[in-house]
């Protein structure tokens, strides 16, 4: 899929659409979340005579479309992001965090609603995430200053600096980190790190032994954004 911007008036439906109640009241939530924290994923579309069919996010199109009727349209969406594709979107991987939010403005927003009280099926709804990314952006409190600016560098991904930060020490946090280079990418290294296993074998044949750990806190744990010293969110 390629991602471009389009202005409202090339995207279309294939048949236009009389949504009951219950869906025009879902349209007037998702304007509102787009009022307030901005589109958070991109229509998918495919190119049919000039114009772009939108085959997945019709009511996200209405939201934008009413918004913009009642110039409260942000002006980040005076183009609207989309992937044009020539597949199914049924077919494609499902998404468990926002495409057009980078991993750290996401741990903002989510520890942001967190702090504002809002539950776990607030946030999954509201920010368009899943259950594990959320668990992941609020155990990062334990994650060591070198890291937090690795972090924010984009030097490790969400999933990488959540799965240091099941490490108690932070010290040791760093030193697993150089221990792995370039193998931190590696989805499957993560993933034991991030559940707790004690013996990871590297693809080199290395063999590194971790400390037994509590893997990533519950979801019902709270997080205050002081405890983050390199991600503080703003007032």
């Amino acid at each position: 899929m390629t991602i471009i911007a389009l202005p409202t008036n090339l995207l279309c439906l294939e048949t236009e659409l009389t949504f009951p109640l219950l869906h025009r009241k879902i349209i007037e939530e998702i304007s509102r979340r787009i009022k307030s924290v901005g589109l958070l994923n991109p229509l998918i579309v495919t190119k049919i005579k000039g114009r772009y069919l939108v085959i997945d996010g019709k009511k996200r199109l209405h939201a934008i479309k009413k918004l913009a009727r009642q110039n409260k349209l942000p002006r980040t969406l005076h183009t609207v992001p989309c992937l044009l594709s020539d597949s199914d979107p049924t077919t494609s991987e499902p998404i468990n965090k926002p495409l057009l939010l980078s991993d750290y403005e996401l741990v903002q927003e989510i520890i942001k609603a967190n702090e504002a009280g809002k539950d776990e099926k607030d946030i999954i709804q509201m920010l368009e995430c899943s259950q594990q990314v959320i668990r992941q952006a609020l155990s990062l409190k334990s994650l060591c200053p070198k890291l937090e600016q690795a972090f924010m560098n984009t030097a490790i991904n969400l999933a990488q600096a959540a799965a240091l930060a099941t490490i108690p020490n932070p010290q040791a946090q760093w030193d697993l980190l150089v221990q792995l280079g370039p193998f931190v990418s590696e989805p499957d290294i993560i993933k034991a790190i991030a559940k707790g296993k004690t013996v990871l074998e590297l693809p080199n044949g290395d063999v590194l032994l971790l400390p037994s750990r509590t893997p990533i806190l519950p979801s019902h744990t709270a997080l205050n954004s002081q405890n983050l010293r390199g991600l503080d969110i703003a007032a």
